[in-house]
């Protein structure tokens, strides 16, 4: 019997079936729930509606209203154009949790008379106490949910102020049938794991630390969950691996529940959450020290999210950020006392060897220059070098001898390394050959695919033999006369510093670990810039250069060319200027060759007038070329004239071109030369000495 509710313009429409899961995991384990849902399209039938679609899109995804659900919204849009005649789910619940969104449909279906049909009952929504009744559903489901969130929030949470709430155990630790956490036992991850933080206290860069990995080839041991079983597959790092591992309290031996929040917001008129904002450590929920077995201390873990802290310089504006390769010694140390900015540097010339240190604070808070300071990198890192060198001279024999052991212990460590890899590889190699002789052979497929796994298997160990063989060979213990020369470069340390074997991150390292930072303050009355040194101990000191005046710099032109410049630029132009000069062996300020924009600038910096087409065939003068134009001949003629003296011409020097004023062209004795040269009659030297027959 079809219910008084249901007429016919309800059964022409569509009839749609809403099915949803809230999680994944809710779809694996309970897949009743989806046999029940769908026994209420044989009652849509029933009832009369011939067309039902089934929307089962939104699977697996939660009905709080935070998730971007495409069959809810689609079932949304029908109902607007009035195609739907009714809209069916199991329960409210299914339908939505959020009040909000549960409104805006019962809305949408109240305007278009559409039905809201359940496992209990068919609604009209335009009937008050059906509506009425939706409405407590609707409330129901939304105080369901946040009874269900609120208990299961303070059940993880007391569980979690034991220090016994695990969802993801990393890398390095796995939990016990008890479910405590306990270190791994396989020596090789152990190791992987702590060379992270040893690279890490020697690099001061997480990102220097994934370099080396790639360089050295380490593999890193990854989780993997599969089937609710844990794995471990060695790849090699990428960045967000190395970094994780720096971050994670875990490592510390401390249990931390409640590192990130979620947040809500509005977007497009709709409630949107966020996960995994991350909180500063104050704000975490639970934090218990001391609670397993630990890959560094408490303390260097501080240490550590301190430096990490500081390398973000782009996220920090007060940050040192990480020590990178540029030949800037000061990066991120230099404190504008103005603005309390980090200065800038700037790199300039053709290699960039060029550096300066400047502060855009005040230009980028009131729009003007005058305030921004500026200084010349070398030579403030120079000054700073050999206060640095003051202070570490006395320790250079210790730290000889330190950097000699600490090489034997990595190259040992590198060998245990390898030791450790090619036994696992070992183990693998001997599991294959087990599968392969526990395979029958007359299985070919699955004999050929054991085969190749064992194959692959035995290429790795021997890559392991040669590498280990290779290094055994390669690094050697230090002999006495190496050492000898240890102990003569400490000894001679400004000189192991100027090597050009000297990484540069190294040097910067030293300096961040004895420098906190510089400030700087320009000086304009004394022409002197002043730089305060906070030491890392806490001692000051102070340093005062000179600031050199605008073109009073060490690179200075020569008086050769300027002077040559002035008088080339009334005759030509820049290129040909640039010609002469490199043919008359005349460099720049920088020693470098002459171009046409370097003579440019350099006439534009000097004030020198440039070239002017006009005002040098007012003057009447000609070059080579217009001369031999006006005469009708070309230029070797004009040349041999000027050879035997028949014209008259100047030169400001060698290469240069010629001068001549036009009146030497209307003399009686050139036009006669001219008028032999066409008829090809024999030219009168009026300066020859001798008869030639």
């Amino acid at each position: 019997m079809i219910n008084q509710k249901i007429r016919p313009i309800h059964l022409e429409r569509l009839a749609y079936l809403y099915l949803r899961q809230s999680t994944p995991q809710q779809m694996l384990d309970h897949k009743e729930s989806l046999r029940v849902q769908l026994q209420l399209k044989e009652r849509l039938l029933d009832l009369g509606f011939k067309n039902v679609e089934v929307i089962d899109t939104d699977l697996g995804k939660s009905g709080a209203g935070y998730a971007d659900r495409a069959g809810f919204g689609k079932i949304l849009n029908e109902v607007y154009q009035e195609r739907v005649g009714a809209v069916a789910a199991w329960e409210a619940s299914r339908l939505a949790r959020s009040d909000y969104e549960w409104r805006n449909l019962i809305r949408f279906c109240q305007i278009t008379n559409t039905l809201v049909i359940d496992e209990s009952g068919i609604y009209d929504p335009n009937n008050i106490d059906d509506n009425a009744m939706l409405g407590i559903k609707a409330t129901m489901c939304e105080y369901e949910l946040n009874m269900l969130m609120k208990r299961a929030r303070a059940g993880s949470l007391e569980k979690a102020r034991r220090g016994e709430l695990y969802t993801m155990v990393p890398s390095g630790y796995y939990l016990t049938e008890e479910g405590k956490c306990e270190m791994e036992v396989d020596e090789r991850i152990q190791q992987t794991l702590q060379l992270v933080f040893d690279k890490f206290n020697e690099f001061g860069s997480a990102h220097q630390v994934l370099l080396w990995f790639c360089d050295e080839g380490i593999k890193f041991p990854k989780v993997r969950y599969y089937q609710k079983k844990r794995t471990i597959e060695w790849e090699l790092p990428i960045y967000s691996t190395i970094l994780s591992v720096l971050k994670n309290p875990i490592y510390a031996g401390a249990y931390v529940y409640g590192r990130s929040t979620t947040r809500t917001f509005i977007r497009d008129n709709k409630p949107v959450k966020t996960a995994h904002h991350l909180l500063p450590m104050e704000e975490w929920t639970v934090l218990l020290e001391n609670q397993h077995a630990a890959y560094i201390s408490w303390e260097q873990y501080l240490k550590n999210q301190q430096q990490l802290c500081d390398n973000a310089h782009h996220s920090n504006w007060v940050s040192k950020g990480a020590a990178k390769k540029g030949i800037s010694l000061l990066t991120g140390l230099i404190m504008c006392a103005v603005c309390g900015r980090k200065l800038n540097v700037k790199y300039s010339g053709r290699d960039g060897k060029n550096v300066r240190y400047v502060c855009r604070g005040c230009y980028n808070s009131t729009g003007k220059r005058d305030n921004c300071f500026t200084t010349n990198g070398r030579k403030l890192d120079a000054a700073v070098v050999d206060e640095v060198l003051k202070v570490i001279g006395p320790a250079a024999i210790n730290a000889s001898l330190e950097a000699e052991d600490r090489l034997s212990s990595e190259r040992s460590e590198h060998q245990q390394r390898l030791e450790l890899a090619l036994e696992q590889a070992r183990y693998v190699s001997d599991r294959r050959q087990r599968q392969f002789n526990a395979v029958d052979p007359e299985n070919r497929s699955v004999l050929r695919q054991i085969q190749q796994k064992w194959d692959e298997a035995l290429l790795d160990v021997e890559r392991l033999e040669q590498e280990l063989k290779k290094e055994k060979q390669e690094h050697q213990p230090l002999d006495e006369l190496q050492r000898q020369k240890l102990y003569e470069l400490a000894n001679d340390l400004p000189r192991l510093w100027n090597s050009p074997s000297t990484d540069e991150r190294t040097k910067k390292r030293i300096v961040r670990t004895l420098i906190k930072n510089i400030v700087a303050k320009a000086e304009p009355e004394k022409e002197l810039n002043h730089f305060t040194i906070h030491w890392v101990g806490g001692v000051h000191s102070e340093l005062w250069l000179k600031h050199p005046r605008r073109g009073k710099g060490v690179c200075k032109t020569s008086k050769e060319a300027i002077e040559l410049i002035k008088e080339l630029a009334a005759i030509t132009n820049d290129s040909d200027i640039a010609r002469i000069l490199n043919r008359c062996g005349l460099k720049t300020a920088a020693g470098k060759s002459w171009s046409k924009a370097s003579v440019s600038t350099f006439r534009h910096v000097n004030r020198i007038r440039g070239f002017s087409k006009k005002a040098y065939e007012a003057s009447n003068l000609l070059n080579i070329y217009k001369a031999a134009d006006e005469l009708g001949v070309n230029r070797d003629v004009v040349n041999r004239l000027i050879k035997i003296g028949l014209i008259q011409a100047k030169q400001i020097i060698k290469h240069a071109p010629w001068m001549i004023h036009r009146s030497e062209l209307e003399k009686s004795s050139v036009v006669e030369a001219i008028r032999c040269i066409k008829q090809r009659e024999k030219i009168i030297d009026p300066n020859q000495q001798k008869l030639i027959f």
